[in-house]
């Protein structure tokens, strides 16, 4: 409704909103099959995790899990240092409480390297799911499909919410569901189009500066 008003959100509010989102993703990520995703989601959510305090325990166990299958053990591992304090071990569920322990008593501390992608303002590479350029500094708006930061030349807006995803993505995600993952509102993909000048993406990427 805000950006339907073309007023300005409060810092906090799109935090919290982008937050929820990616915990909201992680379920999409893992029924595509994308644990790479998942865990990066995971990992975001999880650094501000004070947020969600009624789902600490919960969180943290899967993402500990998703970022075992990412190959990212060294997150695994400090995510479950934090579990097994005492204020949290136990909750944990019986079925994952043994391999949490094992972790801690034996750690992994290999980590898979995340890809990086260009950032849409400076082109200077970035990690995907970092959302601040260190480069320019400007905030990167991201894909309401994967969590990630949008792309220039894979962009698309949906139809009905506007907000940014990466158009390939949006396609494959509109294989296994037929709503917006941010709006809800049903989607007809014929409808999905990529942006397709510099102009369009810049206009774009002006109006979500100012937004923020």
């Amino acid at each position: 409704e805000l950006k339907a008003q073309h007023t300005a959100i409060p810092f906090e509010m799109a935090n919290s909103l982008m937050l929820l989102h990616s915990y909201i993703l992680v379920k999409i990520q893992i029924k595509l099959n994308n644990h790479n995703h998942a865990a990066r989601l995971l990992n975001r959510v999880s650094h501000n995790v004070s947020k969600f305090p009624a789902h600490i325990v919960q969180i943290l166990t899967t993402t500990v899990i998703e970022c075992q299958k990412a190959g990212m053990n060294n997150s695994a591992f400090n995510f479950s240092l934090i579990l097994m304090k005492p204020e949290y071990r136990d909750q944990i569920d019986a079925k994952y409480k043994k391999k949490i322990e094992a972790l801690v008593r034996k750690p992994d501390k290999s980590e898979s390297e995340e890809d990086f992608s260009q950032c849409p303002h400076c082109h200077q590479r970035v990690p995907t799911y970092e959302l601040l350029c260190p480069s320019c500094q400007l905030a990167l708006p991201y894909c309401i499909v994967t969590g990630a930061h949008i792309l220039r030349e894979d962009l698309c807006l949906c139809p009905s919410c506007n907000f940014p995803a990466i158009h390939s993505e949006f396609l494959r995600y509109l294989s296994i569901d037929d709503v917006c993952p941010m709006c809800t509102t049903k989607i007809d993909g014929s409808r999905i189009t990529k942006l397709d000048s510099g102009a369009a993406v810049d206009s774009f990427l002006a109006q979500s500066s100012d937004m923020s």
